[in-house]
């Protein structure tokens, strides 16, 4: 399985370097992802049962809309958006089909603006992503990718279209509330002294203070009845590997090799922003590493920006070096992708 991924990453990385078609090759790969994640067996991957249940016996057409929407619709955007389909069809495989084929359609948006070499971006989501959102999670999916199209408004300072269109994500899953602070903290500056002086504040209150940090988010959750599943240390969902992770390693070598390299990077127009982004999303996995859930999803928000971030590294690098920066990243990304793809049961 490996080999094979690794065989088609280097087919996109010819492709994405010498032919002029790359766009329509990407829309290709993003409708052939679309229909493999909607034909998915409902049965086999967690969640998507429930998705099918809601959308086939809870969800009404718009003829029939109303605002106090069912018990297990939290969100009242993806709501919205499913009695919009149901208005046409019922049939929960097109359904899953149409909400996996707008969640591609905004990737495909994200990557045709920041993502300088777009397939191996492509490449990265469906290596890095694809598995724990797609086939799973996905009104996570869909929020986070309307989401990172703020990144532009941020580096604007157009706070009210950055407002509008977080609240569209918010609307559809409300982890988004987690990144939302991304607008105001990368008005702060952050120089890279901040960014390594931030990393080593961060090891230190995870390591030294986990027991309060775990005790305070504990009561907050509880106090406000807000995400008490990811907090109550019966529940798998709450345990995590606090420093042991290897992601949070994984994070901070790309942050800081993308941090050092401001000199070559800095012209690009978001470079600021999406360092930020993925600072912040660093600082997340590590300071609440000591809770599974909370981490791992608040920080996967911002860490998405990794489409971006790895093919601005690459382009960084000399002429002579492009092609090592290209294979190191497939070998990188492939062996990814065989992990997350090993976790499934069917392996």
């Amino acid at each position: 399985m490996i080999f094979f991924i690794l065989l088609s990453f280097l087919f996109c990385l010819i492709t994405d370097i010498y032919t002029k078609n790359s766009n329509t090759i990407i829309v290709i790969f993003s409708i052939i992802l679309t229909f493999i994640v909607g034909l998915r067996d409902i049965y086999f991957w967690p969640d998507t049962l429930n998705y099918v249940y809601m959308f086939e016996s809870q969800t009404p057409t718009l003829f029939d809309y109303t605002f106090n929407h069912p018990f297990n619709y939290y969100e009242k955007g993806f709501y919205t958006l499913g009695c919009i389909i149901k208005t046409f069809t019922a049939n929960s495989t097109i359904y899953l089909i149409i909400i996996a084929a707008i969640t591609f359609y905004v990737l495909y948006k994200f990557i045709g603006k920041y993502s300088i070499y777009q397939l191996i971006g492509l490449y990265i989501y469906a290596s890095r992503f694809i598995f724990g959102r797609n086939f799973i999670q996905i009104r996570s999916a869909l929020a986070i990718m309307i989401f990172l199209l703020t990144i532009e408004y941020i580096t604007d300072k157009n706070f009210r279209k950055y407002m509008a269109l977080s609240f569209v994500a918010f609307s559809v899953h409300h982890s988004i509330i987690l990144a939302i602070p991304l607008y105001f903290i990368a008005q702060m500056n952050i120089t890279k002294n901040k960014i390594i002086g931030g990393l080593i504040a961060a090891f230190i209150a995870a390591y030294f203070l986990s027991p309060v940090i775990r005790s305070y988010v504990t009561d907050f959750s509880y106090y406000f009845e807000v995400g008490t599943t990811y907090t109550n240390e019966t529940s798998s969902y709450a345990i995590g590997q606090g420093l042991m992770n290897p992601l949070i390693y994984f994070q901070v070598i790309i942050l800081l090799i993308f941090t050092f390299l401001e000199n070559k990077l800095y012209l690009f127009k978001n470079y600021y922003t999406i360092r930020t982004g993925y600072f912040y999303s660093t600082l997340i996995l590590i300071v609440f590493s000591t809770f599974a859930t909370i981490s791992g999803r608040g920080a996967t928000i911002l860490a998405t920006l990794e489409i971006a971030i790895i093919p601005m590294i690459i382009a960084s690098l000399p002429q002579n070096w492009k092609y090592a920066g290209f294979v190191t990243a497939g070998i990188m990304y492939s062996t990814m992708f065989y992990l997350n793809y090993s976790k499934l049961s069917f392996l």
